[in-house]
């Protein structure tokens, strides 16, 4: 039987046509498909594991699925990021940007939200998809808080949320909503 082995496919590069006399698909007369095809076989135990290797690798950071966000350089930045991603229906971004309290509050309000939005009708998730902030006013409490006041321009309700600096991170507190 032999070693297991790896195929792997190469295909020439087509500048062989380039100034010449060529026929059907751009290739020079009596050419054909299978002549710009190679298969090479790598028995090399080595060589094996350094592609395999690669290929896990390309494979896991091609299915990464937890996207990157900046954080928030400024409270009105967080309020922005946090109610942006709230309109759109995008809860893993609002999450990034909440304050994550002892008690777990604010995640299980954020979380009913998660489910109420779910069963919005698909007219009320793209008003809200496409609504614009409308920022009434913000009120700086100390230098560690701010309370964003806001409507959106799908439903005008107008609503207060608490932004917090925690170890350093503007963060979205959800437990003052009003």
């Amino acid at each position: 039987m032999g070693q297991p082995s790896i195929l792997i496919f190469l295909c020439r590069n087509k500048s062989h046509t380039a100034g010449g006399n060529t026929g059907k698909a751009g290739r020079p007369p009596g050419r054909n498909f299978y002549d710009d095809v190679y298969w090479l076989k790598i028995t090399n135990e080595k060589m094996k594991k350094t592609i395999i290797i690669f290929a896990l690798f390309a494979f896991v950071a091609s299915c990464k699925t937890e996207d990157t966000y900046t954080k928030a350089a400024d409270a009105q930045e967080a309020a922005r990021e946090f109610i942006r991603a709230s309109l759109d229906g995008n809860y893993d971004k609002a999450s990034f940007y909440l304050y994550k309290d002892s008690a777990g509050a604010n995640e299980m309000l954020l979380n009913k939200w998660k489910t109420d939005y779910s069963h919005w009708s698909q007219e009320d998730k793209v008003g809200h998809k496409e609504a614009n902030i409308l920022v009434i006013t913000t009120q700086q409490t100390n230098d560690s808080s701010l309370n964003y006041i806001f409507s959106n321009s799908y439903k005008k309700d107008t609503t207060t949320i608490k932004i917090v600096k925690a170890k350093g991170e503007w963060l979205v507190d959800l437990k003052d909503i009003h």
